[in-house]
C-alpha cells in the first residue's frame, strides 16, 4: 500500500505528463525542449545520463536523432531495460489540430520518469547500500515514427542504431530484457504475452495487478489489464522499436495494448482522449513490479 501511495496523480500531470504534451517531430522545437526535459529531469535524480547521437537518410534528408540512454547505477554488470520513444509522427503544417501523440509515446514517457521520480529514495538507496548485480536503465528512443511511410529504411531510427551501436560495443549480452512501452493511455487496453523469454515478467505483471485489485489498490473503474486468459501468443508480430534488438536476440516483453486504441495516429491522440484511471494504475503496477525484482 505504500509503494501504490507515492505518486501524486495531479503532480504527475502538471510537472511530469504536460511538459511532454507537445509536437515532438525530430528536429522541430517542441522535440529539443522535450529531450532537454527529459536529460534534465533524470541528471537531477542523480541518474548517469548519456546520449546516442547520430544522423540519418529520411524522405526528407539527413535528419540528427538522439536517444537518450539514463541508468541507476551504470557499474552494474546487467542491465533491465525499459524503453518507449519520445518522439511523435510528422504530419503536413496543413493538418489541424497537431498531431500531439499523447499515448504515441507521451505516456509511457512520463510514466517511466514518474517511476524514477517517485522511487528515487529507493533507487539512491540502492546505490549506497550494494553495487547491484542487475541496474534499471530507461531508454527514450528517438525516431521510431516514420516520416512517410512505414518501411524497413522509414521508421525505427533511433532503435536501430543503439541496437547495432551496442551490439559493436558487446552491450546486447548484458541487457536482462528489454521492456517496451507503447500505446499507453487509452480506455481498456489488453496487454498479451507475446514471448516465452520474458513470460515470467508478464505473469508477475499480472499477478501483481490482481494482488493490488484484491487488496483495494488500483482506482475504478478496473478492467484487467494483463491477459493471460488465452495463452502466449508468440505468432502476434507488432513491427516497433524492439525489432532490432529482438533480431540481436534480447528478451523483449511488448508491453502495448491490442487491438490499438482508436486514437492511434490520428488529431485526437491528445490529452481530451486520455484514460487517467488506466494511466494511474499502470504507474502503481510498474512500480511495484520494479520494487520486487531490486528486493525495494
Amino acid at each position: 500500500r505504500f509503494l501504490s501511495s507515492l505518486t501524486q496523480y495531479d503532480d504527475f500531470l502538471e510537472n511530469v505528463l504536460k511538459p511532454l504534451m507537445r509536437v515532438r517531430t525530430p528536429g522541430s522545437e517542441g522535440h529539443r525542449i522535450v529531450k532537454t526535459f527529459i536529460k534534465d529531469f533524470l541528471k537531477k535524480l542523480g541518474w548517469n545520463v548519456s546520449t546516442d547521437e547520430f544522423e540519418a537518410d529520411t524522405p526528407f534528408g539527413v535528419k540528427h536523432f538522439e536517444n537518450i540512454i539514463a541508468t541507476v547505477n551504470p557499474e552494474a554488470e546487467r542491465r533491465l531495460v525499459i524503453a518507449a520513444h519520445y518522439d511523435s509522427k510528422y504530419y503536413p503544417k496543413t493538418k489541424e489540430p497537431e498531431f500531439i501523440g499523447a499515448i504515441d509515446s507521451a505516456v509511457p514517457c512520463a510514466m517511466m520518469l514518474e517511476l524514477a521520480v517517485s522511487m528515487r529514495h529507493f533507487f539512491n538507496h540502492l546505490k549506497k547500500v550494494c553495487n547491484s548485480y542487475v541496474t534499471l536503465q530507461m531508454v527514450f528512443f528517438d525516431g521510431e515514427e516514420a516520416f512517410k511511410e512505414w518501411s524497413a529504411s522509414d521508421s525505427i531510427y533511433g532503435a536501430r542504431h543503439l541496437a547495432e551501436r551496442w551490439q559493436n560495443e558487446s552491450q546486447l549480452d548484458n541487457v536482462e530484457s528489454l521492456i517496451l512501452l507503447d500505446l499507453i493511455g487509452s480506455p481498456r487496453p489488453a496487454f498479451y504475452d507475446m514471448s516465452s523469454k520474458t513470460s515470467p515478467y508478464f505473469h508477475r505483471l499480472h499477478k501483481i495487478e490482481v494482488a493490488m485489485a484484491n487488496r483495494g489498490d488500483l482506482i475504478g473503474p478496473y478492467e484487467n489489464y494483463f491477459r493471460t486468459n488465452i495463452g502466449l501468443q508468440e505468432g502476434i508480430y507488432i513491427e516497433d522499436d524492439h525489432i532490432p534488438f529482438l533480431r540481436k536476440g534480447v528478451p523483449i516483453l511488448h508491453i502495448i495494448p491490442i487491438p490499438f486504441p482508436e486514437v492511434w495516429h490520428k488529431s485526437t491522440d491528445d490529452a481530451q482522449h486520455l484514460d487517467h484511471v488506466v494511466i494511474e494504475n499502470l504507474i502503481k503496477i510498474f512500480r511495484e513490479f520494479i520494487a520486487e525484482e531490486y528486493g525495494l
